[in-house]
């Protein structure tokens, strides 16, 4: 709806610059103030930053300072480098959260490595407590179905130029926290049901590649 009333107010800027010659907006300062304000509206509306609204609002920034004339040569060349290290910053934040999350599991879960190649593997062990998955420059296939709900289940996949698939049966809820850099996310499981006793969490980092429960 914000961004809507946003199109509509600069479309209406347009026309009225059009039918009245003397009315003159300098839109060079315009378009980053829109992308500031709906960057700010994001931020304050889901109460965290994230790596599109951050970007969003530096970009804005960042277009503001140069056509005050603030950033002159050579800084303007700084704009990819910084933004480059905001979202180095962001991958590491992203990073931290999922250790931080698997940290008390972590020496139970089991390590599956796809790199620059491929893995297929069928997890038939009742004990499976979870599992670390590495897709980099390869890909790996997780199959769960045959898993019978004991307790929680924990997996982190990294994602790298890579792709990740893991395979659920309907036992589990299934719970996804996902970051992703130029890559994707998705859970296609139909197992949320809110009954189910035993929780299955995928926490997710994707940069050029993606994750997919199916």
């Amino acid at each position: 709806m914000f961004i809507g009333l946003i199109f509509i107010i600069v479309g209406a800027l347009f026309l009225i610059s059009i039918f009245v010659p003397d009315f003159v907006i300098d839109f060079s300062y315009a378009f980053p103030l829109i992308l500031i304000v709906s960057s700010i509206y994001y931020i304050i509306k889901g109460k965290k930053l994230s790596l599109a609204n951050t970007t969003v609002l530096y970009i804005g920034i960042w277009f503001l300072l140069e056509e005050l004339n603030i950033i002159r040569d050579p800084y303007d060349n700084a704009f990819f480098p910084l933004l480059l290290i905001i979202i180095g910053l962001f991958i590491i934040m992203e990073s931290k959260k999922v250790k931080k999350i698997s940290k008390s599991k972590n020496d139970t879960l089991k390590n599956y490595y796809g790199i620059f190649s491929g893995l297929e593997e069928r997890v038939t062990d009742s004990n499976f407590k979870g599992a670390n998955i590495y897709s980099v420059f390869g890909g790996v296939d997780l199959d769960l179905r045959s898993l019978e709900p004991k307790e929680d289940i924990t997996i982190n996949a990294y994602s790298i130029f890579g792709g990740t698939s893991i395979f659920v049966n309907d036992n589990y809820k299934v719970k996804l926290n996902s970051f992703s850099l130029f890559g994707g996310n998705e859970n296609k499981s139909l197992s949320n049901s809110q009954k189910k006793s035993h929780m299955l969490t995928v926490n997710c980092i994707s940069i050029f590649g993606g994750t997919e429960i199916k």
